[in-house]
């Protein structure tokens, strides 16, 4: 019981898309009495990581992988209108200690205020900045309304080019684009095993985004989630 304590105390730190994402696999093909790496396939290390991180501070599973009943309670409401109820019951149950007996400071807290919050409660200062952007993703998901201030002093992460670094470099024009109009995404290509997603923004604006093929639409809505507080963030700046 001890090493399973200590094994919660961690916080989590991947994308919350990736664990709702997960959620999502299990609802499909039900719970398993561990989630070991067998039923894992497809993930990279890392995320797998990341994903038994969360679970077992969410108590979903106990420290040697084994499923545990609010497992199976929060994969039945995926999908349904208890989502938001079971997930947020969840949520506050696993954050308590660093929430704090009084939970008002969650509608008008700053920034600083949450991230103190967790440095007390013992959050890794490396993985600090991606816990907080966790732990707002996650409860955005559960509808639970918290401080507008809180995402304006969330990190937003480095966007990662695709373009090729021997790729020579065009000239870039006064209003611009490399032909000195609106920036061009269509020469972001996919690569094998995903498909790039193309649409307009208002103003005539372009955008694309490019996913793995195996991406299911359960993990889209947290990819969803994520994005609209990375944008409120920006919003905030």
């Amino acid at each position: 019981m001890a090493e399973d304590q200590k094994m919660r105390a961690t916080y989590p730190y991947g994308p919350w898309a990736g664990t709702r994402g997960f959620l999502g696999r299990l609802k499909d093909g039900g719970v398993p009495k561990r989630i070991d790496n067998s039923v894992m396939r497809g993930m990279s290390g890392s995320a797998r990581s990341e994903v038994r991180v969360a679970f077992r501070f969410l108590g979903l599973i106990a420290a040697d992988d084994a499923a545990l009943a609010p497992l199976g309670e929060l994969v039945d409401a995926f999908g349904t209108d208890r989502w938001e109820d079971v997930l947020t019951t969840r949520l506050f149950a696993a954050y308590g200690g660093m929430i704090g007996n009084d939970s008002e400071w969650l509608d008008t807290g700053t920034a600083q205020q949450l991230r103190d919050h967790f440095k007390a409660a013992g959050s890794d200062s490396s993985t600090l900045d991606k816990s907080v952007r966790f732990f707002l993703a996650a409860m955005n998901d559960a509808g639970v309304k918290l401080s507008s201030y809180f995402a304006k002093g969330v990190t937003t992460p480095r966007a990662i080019s695709t373009r090729s670094p021997n790729k020579a470099k065009s000239k870039k024009k006064p209003n611009g684009g490399p032909d000195g109009g609106k920036h061009d995404v269509t020469d972001e290509k996919a690569t094998p095993g995903s498909t790039r997603y193309p649409f307009a923004l208002t103003g005539a604006r372009q955008a694309a985004v490019i996913l793995p093929d195996t991406t299911t639409v359960a993990e889209w809505k947290g990819i969803s989630a994520y994005v609209e507080i990375m944008l409120g963030a920006k919003k905030g700046k």
